[in-house]
This record gives structure tokens, C-alpha cells and sequence, in this order.
């Protein structure tokens, strides 16, 4: 089988659309597949493979509004006419409409939905109408949607009526490590709270740290230990200047961090926050209770499906919750650790790369082989192996 990726950053380069892309591409190579990544040329700047797939560099415009489509629209031009793949798999309801020209050339269409994206706060009118549509065609143009969650499945489902494949994030075992770099940043193992996400207003960071500057000042609980905020900006400078500038003594900014750095804060935090007011499946979620991270989330769909029972919940964009919550949470540091082992065997219990890439190898080979019919869908919306 030939399966070409198209939309997201290209591989490798750490966001959910690339690490999904990547954890899943180089599986169906072991697998005996060929697998070809589309990625944009200032992230991939040549066509060496890597971990066995093949890469294309391809332009795009840099702008909020046109990067992802001028990229995918050049990347399905240059794979139409080449012809080469048997799937051609999207990532993102954005580009969807172009899932609708491959066919024409005799490939089948996947879409891969990892979010709502017009709830996301950086668009405007225009914009967020353009990401509406996008979200019909994500469902009723490719032979085949995956949504990374249970709730975007429930809800393109029940919207659109069609039948919405649950193939979800994946995560590596992680290995903790000791301190090495954090003691360069004046941080010391199990006395610090980590946010790691991007600096967008829907990630909820502004309720984070007005709930912060209310524990700092005494007026909602004990003083707390330094809060980390990891994550760069994403077409929202603007966002990121007024939360840096707002920011309480204490607080962190440590730009975007990968490699050894990130993994240290993973394994040394004494509690993981996550604010968002909207996510799909939030792989930094993921990741930060598989390091055995007690973690505190908002009480969105996505956040409790994630955690389950293993992580302590607060109401949404609710500042005085969030604070009575992580003054609890920080007067009870034995309570902190139980929760962070509890939460780690959970989620490296339901989520593995390898069974995600057994389950899109299955919708591929369903697409491939029963067009226009529904494949038999297992345990949680998953696809019947």
C-alpha cells in the first residue's frame, strides 16, 4: 500500500499533527507499506527519508490564514500529478476540501480530524465560516473520517450523520530523567508547576496565571513554587506579549522546548496544569501522565475523557475554581504523587502507537478494498481489527 500525508507540518517536527503523522507513517513502513510525507520547506528543507519515509518539500505561503492551505493545495497538486499513493490521508478539517481531488486521479481520500478548529479564538468571521464549511467536508467528502476523540466522533456523527472512524493519539514509554539542565534554570526536581502548550488564547493560559497571581499575593491559598510555561507562539504574538507582560513573579517563560530539557520538566514537576478551553486529543495531556504527572484540567469533553478518574478537574474558564483547586492539590503533596501513578498507568494502558497503527492500517485496507461501505467498528468507536 502507498499512503501520502498531506497538512501537516512534515516530519519530523513536534506537534500533534506531525507526531501523529510521524508515530504512525514509520509503523506502516515496518510494516511493508510506503509511506510518503508532504512537508513545508522551511521545516523539511530537502527530501532525505527518515525512519524510512520518503519527504517532499513543499512551499507554502507563511501567513495565519494561507500557510496550511497554499501548502496543502501545493502538495495534493504535486501528488496528482505523480499519482503515486493509493491513500491520500489529511490531516485537519482546513484543507479537507481538497480530499475531493484525488479520487479523480483514482487514489481514495482520508480526512483525520484533530479539532473544532473555528472555536479556535485567532480566527476571524471570514475565517471561522471557512472552518465551518471545512467541517462538512471532513465528513462528507473523503471515503473515510478519523477523529482523534470520542467526542469529535459522537459529535461529527451525530451532526452529519455519517459513520466517523476513532482512531486516537498514541504515546512512547517514556524514560524519566534526573536533573542535569533544570538546575540551569534555577528549578529544582518536584518544587515547580508546568504548562507545555502552545501560547493561544483557547489553551486558557490567562486563567492559569490569574489563578497563580491569586495564590502568590495569599489571597486563595499557600504560596505557590514557580509556575514553567513551555510552548511558543502560533500565529498569536499579539496573545503571547499580553500574557508575558501580565505575568505574576514566579512565572517561567521558556519559549518551546524538545529533547532532554522537555523531558526533565516532564519528570520533575510536581503537577501538570491544563486550562484549555477547547482541545481534540491533547497529546501533551497524554504525554505528561504518562511521565506520572498529577495533572489538573479543565472540565471540558475532551480533558475528562483523557484523564478519566486519574486527574483532578476544575470548571472552565473558571479563575476561582481553578485557584481553590490548586491550592488543594498543593497542601497535599502525597495525594500529588498517588494521583501521577495512577494517571500514568492509565493512559500507557489505552493509548499505544503501535495499536493506533494497526487501526489506520485497518481503515486504509477497508478504504482500499469496500468503498462506500461501513466498516464494523469495535470497542469505543474504534475499527474492528
Amino acid at each position: 500500500m502507498r499512503i501520502a500525508i498531506l497538512g501537516s507540518e512534515g516530519v519530523p517536527y513536534p506537534n500533534a499533527f506531525a507526531k501523529i503523522s510521524e508515530e504512525i507513517g514509520c509503523r506502516l513502513v515496518e510494516r511493508g507499506h510506503e509511506v510518503l510525507v508532504y512537508g513545508r520547506r522551511r521545516f523539511v528543507p530537502d527530501a532525505t527519508p527518515y525512519r524510512g519515509m520518503m519527504r517532499v518539500p513543499i512551499p507554502s505561503w507563511n501567513s495565519k490564514h494561507l500557510d496550511t492551505i497554499t501548502f496543502t493545495f501545493l502538495s495534493t497538486l504535486h501528488l496528482l500529478r505523480s499519482g503515486w499513493a493509493d491513500i491520500a490521508h489529511y490531516h485537519g478539517i482546513g484543507p479537507s476540501l481538497l480530499a475531493v481531488l484525488p479520487p479523480l486521479r483514482g487514489m481514495k481520500s482520508v480526512v483525520h480530524v484533530h479539532a473544532l478548529d473555528w472555536q479556535r479564538a485567532k480566527w476571524g468571521l471570514f475565517a471561522r465560516r471557512y472552518l465551518r464549511l471545512s467541517e462538512a467536508t471532513a465528513v462528507r467528502v473523503p471515503q473515510a473520517t478519523v477523529a482523534v476523540s470520542l467526542g469529535l466522533k459522537a459529535y461529527l456523527e451525530g451532526r452529519y450523520g455519517r459513520t466517523v472512524y476513532y482512531v486516537p493519539q498514541g504515546l512512547d514509554r517514556p524514560v524519566r530523567r534526573q536533573p542535569k539542565v533544570l538546575g540551569t534554570l534555577s528549578l529544582r526536581p518536584g518544587r515547580y508547576l508546568l504548562y507545555m502548550g502552545r501560547l493561544v488564547p483557547e489553551k486558557g493560559l490567562h486563567y492559569l496565571l490569574e489563578a497563580y497571581r491569586r495564590l502568590a499575593n495569599g489571597s486563595a491559598g499557600p504560596e505557590p513554587p514557580p509556575l514553567v510555561v513551555a510552548g511558543g507562539a502560533a500565529h498569536s504574538d499579539d496573545y503571547v506579549r499580553r500574557v508575558q507582560d501580565s505575568a505574576p513573579p514566579g512565572v517561567h517563560f521558556l519559549g518551546h522546548v524538545e529533547g532532554r530539557l522537555k523531558e526533565e520538566l516532564l519528570s520533575q514537576a510536581y503537577l501538570y496544569i491544563q486550562p484549555s478551553e477547547m482541545e481534540g486529543l491533547s497529546l501533551a495531556l497524554l504525554e505528561a501522565m504518562s511521565y506520572g504527572n498529577a495533572v489538573l484540567v479543565s472540565d471540558i469533553p475532551e480533558n475528562l475523557e483523557a484523564v478519566a478518574e486519574h486527574g483532578v478537574t476544575f470548571r472552565s474558564r473558571d479563575v476561582d475554581d481553578l485557584a481553590e483547586r490548586l491550592a488543594t492539590l498543593l497542601r497535599d503533596p502525597a495525594g500529588v504523587r498517588l494521583l501521577g501513578q495512577h494517571a500514568r498507568e492509565h493512559v500507557l494502558s489505552r493509548y499505544s502507537w503501535d495499536r493506533v497503527a494497526e487501526e489506520m492500517e485497518a481503515v486504509y485496507h477497508h478504504v482500499l478494498t469496500r468503498t462506500g461501505e461501513v466498516v464494523a467498528v469495535g470497542p469505543e468507536g474504534r475499527p474492528a481489527q
